[in-house]
């Protein structure tokens, strides 16, 4: 859709592939010479004030405000967000954040597969997400109004043609 700026959002638990889903896309955009910009909102909200501070500004939102708008202004039309979204509050805060029309793409992904894909990745700081993958879906965390659901197990190249030819983003391919 030429001349409309426009936002998805690819939310889920820890470990459902929401960082992959939106590199692939990033990458097929890229492939077509269209238009996008790429924000996983994790890598905006992981800071550590000096001391034991917990009032801080939440730069969260002032990162992700701040680098859509720039987006935006450079003449970025589509926004590609990752970001595990606990609720549909969490939701419209995006919203607020994002100034185009953003869609909520969830990616529903076995606890089985979570768990493989988090136990081999070499980061230590996976063994914390996937406690919160089990707390999240122990307590119903990140079930969240979609616009599209996808199995998190499909392949990437399939959810990200998916996704984009659903946005109106690629054409359609004809088998």
């Amino acid at each position: 859709m030429a001349g409309r700026d426009e936002a998805v959002l690819v939310t889920g638990l820890y470990g459902s592939g929401k960082s992959s889903l939106v590199a692939e896309m990033a990458e097929m955009l890229d492939a077509a010479g269209i238009s996008f910009g790429a924000i996983d909102v994790d890598w905006l909200s992981w800071y550590r004030l000096a001391g034991d501070r917990t009032d801080g500004p939440d730069l969260r939102a002032q990162n992700l405000s701040n680098v859509a708008d720039r987006y935006l202004a450079s003449g970025v039309q589509h926004l590609l967000l990752a970001d595990a979204v606990r609720d549909d509050d969490g939701i419209s805060q995006l919203r607020a954040l994002i100034p185009c029309p953003l869609s909520v793409v969830l990616l529903e992904t076995p606890m089985a597969v979570i768990e493989r894909r988090l136990s081999v990745d070499p980061m230590s700081g996976r063994a914390r997400d996937l406690q919160n993958a089990h707390k999240w879906q122990q307590r119903g965390i990140g079930q969240v109004t979609a616009d599209l659901v996808l199995d998190g197990e499909a392949p990437l190249i399939q959810s990200a043609e998916r996704v984009l030819t659903w946005l109106g983003w690629l054409p359609r391919q004809d088998p």
